[in-house]
């Protein structure tokens, strides 16, 4: 910018005149320029502040560098010679940073005069003021945001002073009800064209607002444009200074004619229908669009009495305090008519009592008007219901209700227990659910169509003791059920409708067990006693053909001595079938002691089973070493261990490994023998331990029978487990 000014030489400002010094020890803007407006010093605040040094800008008029541009001809023309005189001693004005921001700076002003008494300087003093005026400017742009706002309003917004008069009219009430604004603005309450009752309402209201409450209160007016007397709703707010003082109230008032007139027709309404509502049995609410409730028959005003003294008026959920209803249970607009809520309570006496609650929406010409709450005391069949649940309960069987669909819809918890699923998972499960994973007597999976429901559900006659295997998910195995399945039919009339099948059933997998296990011990029994007999009768004739061949051999030429060799190796093997059917038959000789099972059992085994394994390229792995200690007799413990050992070699026909691991527990010892041989198929599985049953070309089926007497025998337990391809694993758990 071209200054109007002609250019003059800056003159110097002498030491003696100014001291630099003073100046930079001065905390605010300190500026001295000659009288042509030209710079001519200023102190180091000034530097920092604005982010000029005083070499860029010395010489220069000032407001070339730090005014804005639309406010620099104004300060030009001050600084002439002739316009001096109107500088003003305090002014205020703002300065351009050299970052491109602001500050609002006070100044204060001072002459320096030469000895010719001509002004030679002026000095300006300024402080920092932008904070201040940036919130001015906020409050401004507050207060228009606000005058805005409540000007759109349709309700009536206003100020009170401390002195009771209206100081400030805002919103359209005035304009919609053709109330001229000068009515209100500068008047007091005693000015306003109220009944004396009226102006001793909102008199009451304004003291109470000026001594700090929120007051909250209805009022009347007679307004021409209404044709009537109009209803209102004024909330005074006091505004409430850091000092504790009130100097101004603000007040919004509605109008609530509309609603005023709503519950006159409603409670006309409820009036005619009065002796109808009384006369039912059921407890009625009336309840409006705010959740206030605005009626009780004398049902309701019994029953709800006892929760809460005093509810008419209130909301639903003051009354009853949250123990019914949540407060937006019955607001919620997807919330359907007749719908049957059952809700628990407490009455002031502890009582607990039911109450079953239907709502139905009141509407007038499609708009809503509230709704009606009907209420109905269900305690006495809530409680019914609880004692025939614990009389389920209290059933040791598991008791399951299901519907046409085949869906559960009832269950106890015994139930839950045999099936080994949660309340909540069963009485959301189907027939057709996949967890039912079932099979029958013969391991096959049972079809949905098959199970004891669907069969008495499509034939209409009950289905007594079904066995069915459930998988347990809690247990991890199959679980045998004894099943009994009833239809119920409709009204109890067997040409309606079956409504349901109730099934009861009960585990008996421990049961079965025994019995499988008694029926095998019979078994076992009968054929011991055969056994027995066969192998005396077999051993007297077969020790007769064993020495007459002894004798015969020194006669017999070398070719038929190869063919003698054959004949004493079937013999015996005809005396270990016998000697094998005598173990079976008769108890074990031997007194049972405290043995070492790896040092005095499992590793002598182990050296003597060496050869065979070695001969079929088996190689035998061992876990940790087991210290544990058994009570048992030593050779049957080690011919039931040589037998397991001996089957796992036969069992890889191409070489593998064996691995003999150790397991404790609190009170016994566990010692699998696994294998990587061909495995078990599962077919055969279920017959693996029957006599006679043997999987081996030239097995007599009776090893793993042994094996399962000397472990019955000793307390103990077997477990086989097989993977076709994989190979076999063989548990065997004695007590220590």
């Amino acid at each position: 910018m071209i200054s109007m000014h002609q250019e003059k030489k800056v003159p110097i400002l002498p030491e003696g005149a100014f001291n630099l010094s003073l100046m930079n020890a001065i905390q605010a803007y300190m500026i001295v320029v000659c009288p042509e407006g030209r710079v001519v010093g200023w102190n180091s605040y000034c530097e920092g502040e604005t982010g000029y040094t005083l070499e860029q800008i010395k010489g220069k008029y000032f407001w070339d560098v730090l005014i804005e541009k639309d406010k620099r001809e104004f300060f030009s023309k001050i600084f002439t010679e002739e316009n001096l005189s109107q500088i003003s001693e305090q002014f205020e004005s703002c300065w351009i940073l050299k970052d491109g921001g602001k500050k609002y700076i006070k100044w204060a002003t001072s002459f320096v005069q030469g000895s010719d008494g001509n002004i030679q300087y002026i000095v300006g003093t300024g402080i920092d003021i932008t904070d201040k005026v940036e919130f001015q400017e906020s409050l401004q742009r507050s207060e228009t945001k606000f005058r805005s706002l409540v000007s759109s309003m349709e309700d009536l917004v206003f100020t009170y002073n401390a002195d009771g008069i209206f100081s400030g009219v805002f919103g359209k009430w005035c304009e919609t009800n053709k109330v001229p604004v000068s009515n209100l603005y500068g008047k007091r309450i005693n000015d306003l064209n109220l009944t004396e009752e009226q102006k001793g309402i909102q008199q009451k209201a304004f003291r109470k607002a000026l001594n700090g409450e929120k007051v909250v209160y209805q009022w009347e007016l007679a307004i021409r444009s209404s044709k009537g007397i109009s209803c209102f709703e004024t909330v005074l707010s006091p505004i409430i200074l850091s000092d504790g003082s009130i100097n101004e109230i603000v007040g919004v008032t509605r109008d609530i004619t509309l609603m005023k007139n709503k519950e006159t027709r409603l409670n006309n309404l409820l009036n005619e229908n009065e002796a109808i509502l009384s006369s039912t049995a059921d407890g009625i609410l009336v309840i409006d669009n705010q959740n206030i409730i605005t009626y009780a028959n004398d049902r309701a005003i019994h029953m709800i009495s006892e929760l809460d003294d005093t509810f008419i008026g209130g909301t639903l959920h003051q009354v009853i305090n949250g123990i019914c209803v949540s407060e937006d249970d019955f607001k919620t607009r997807e919330f359907p008519d007749n719908t049957i809520i059952e809700k628990t309570c407490f009455l002031k006496n502890g009582r607990k009592v039911y109450l079953e609650l239907v709502k139905n929406s009141m509407k007038e010409e499609d708009r809503s008007n509230g709704f009606v709450i009907s209420m109905r005391d269900v305690t006495f069949k809530k409680k019914a219901e609880e004692i025939q649940k614990r009389y389920y309960e209290a059933v040791s069987t598991g008791i399951i209700v299901q519907n046409e669909k085949g869906k559960i819809i009832f269950s106890n918890q015994n139930a839950c227990e045999i099936l080994g699923y949660p309340l909540d998972h069963i009485q959301t499960a189907h027939l057709y659910t996949k967890d039912w994973d079932a099979i029958d007597e013969n391991g096959m999976r049972v079809k949905p169509m098959d199970f004891p429901y669907y069969i008495a559900f499509s034939t209409g006659r009950p289905v007594r003791k079904a066995n069915l295997g459930v998988y347990n998910q809690k247990k991890g195995q199959y679980r045998w059920l004894l099943m009994d399945s009833i239809p119920l039919y409709r009204d109890d009339d067997p040409n309606q409708p079956i409504e349901c099948v109730i099934t009861t059933f009960s585990d008996i997998t421990e049961q079965r067990d025994f019995n499988l296990r008694m029926v095998k011990a019979e078994k076992l029994a009968v054929i011991g006693q055969l056994a027995a007999s066969v192998a005396h009768e077999i051993r007297n004739p077969l020790t007769s053909i064993n020495g007459f061949l002894t004798l015969l051999r020194p006669r017999l030429n070398t070719r038929e001595h190869a063919y003698l060799d054959i004949v004493f190796e079937e013999l015996e093997r005809i005396n270990l079938v016998t000697n094998e059917f005598l173990t079976l038959s008769k108890p074990q000789d031997g007194r049972k002691e405290i043995l070492s099972l790896f040092d005095d059992i499992l590793k002598p085994v182990a050296i003597t089973m060496s050869p065979l394994a070695n001969l079929n390229n088996v190689t035998i792995l061992w876990g940790n070493e087991a210290k544990s200690q058994v009570r048992g007799v030593k050779n049957q413990l080690k011919q039931l261990f040589i037998n397991l050992i001996k089957n796992s070699i036969e069992a890889m026909l191409k070489g593998g490994e064996i691995r003999i691991g150790f397991t404790e527990t609190a009170g016994s010892i566990v010692v699998a023998i696994a294998d990587n041989g061909s495995g078990i198929p599962p077919e055969r599985m279920k017959h693996i331990g029957e006599p006679f049953y043997s999987l081996k070309e030239k097995g007599t089926g009776l090893g793993i029978t042994i094996c399962q007497k000397i472990v019955r025998e000793h307390d103990g337990d077997m477990t086989i487990k097989s993977q076709l391809g994989e190979g076999t694993t063989v548990e065997i758990s004695l007590p220590k």
